[in-house]
């Protein structure tokens, strides 16, 4: 039987391929003005690795094709769960963010903590990202949201690719129009190269839009892991 990393790895891979179909996020051409709103469960990553991003991944890709948007290090993390997808108007209600929080409450803390290994780069149309590997925590925890979000009656809207992998990524550019030769040059030189591992200790339930823009992010709450 495959490893949950290697069946993530050949989810990744079906995704890039268009083999396999999921909710994205469509480009537009200026994300600082972007009113698309979601409610969301994620891991930040912690402020000791956001450098290392920057500098190995964001910073090379910028200098080739400074046209796309770059998240800021105070913005980059991992989805864990989505509730209510990116939407103007917000697909949420006050009341959708408080049967979420008493969701996210009561299930995150009941699951272990576990780790993410950032390691190579996921390319889909509009959107470029660090792979996130984990181990089987990340499924139970992702499976007993979805579960527990639909009995709350507030079913995730998104749609995944069918099968029971899931996966994390660490979105660090949008695309604001196709990229440029240089661009795809750097995006070759790192298609596989490792970043760093953090561990999960916590997700935090937030509102933001579709770039996670600092300004207009609101942590909901923050739910420890055991």
């Amino acid at each position: 039987m495959k490893s949950f990393p290697e069946q993530q790895r050949e989810l990744f891979d079906k995704l890039e391929q268009g083999s396999v179909r999921a909710t994205s996020i469509a480009m537009i051409r200026d994300y600082t003005r972007e009113t698309r709103m979601c409610l969301t469960g994620i891991a930040f990553v912690p402020q000791s690795m956001r450098p290392e991003i920057s500098a190995r991944v964001i910073e090379p890709l910028r200098e080739r094709d400074a046209r796309q948007h770059y998240y800021p290090p105070e913005s980059l993390h991992v989805t864990i769960q989505n509730v209510r997808r990116s939407s103007d108007p917000p697909r949420f209600t006050p009341d959708t963010v408080a049967r979420a929080r008493e969701v996210f409450r009561s299930v995150v803390p009941r699951h272990r903590r576990f780790s993410f290994e950032l390691r190579g780069l996921f390319e889909m149309p509009a959107s470029l990202s660090v792979r996130a590997y984990s181990d089987e925590a990340l499924g139970d925890l992702v499976f007993d949201l979805r579960d527990s979000l639909r009995a709350a009656g507030i079913p995730d809207d998104k749609q995944y690719a069918p099968g029971g992998a899931v996966f994390g990524n660490c979105t660090v550019c949008r695309f604001t129009r196709k990229p440029n030769a240089g661009f795809a040059a750097v995006v070759r030189e790192l298609k596989q190269a490792p970043v760093g591992t953090f561990e999960v200790a916590d997700v935090s339930l937030k509102t933001t839009n579709a770039v996670c823009d600092s300004s207009v992010t609101a942590v909901i709450g923050r739910f420890p892991l055991q």
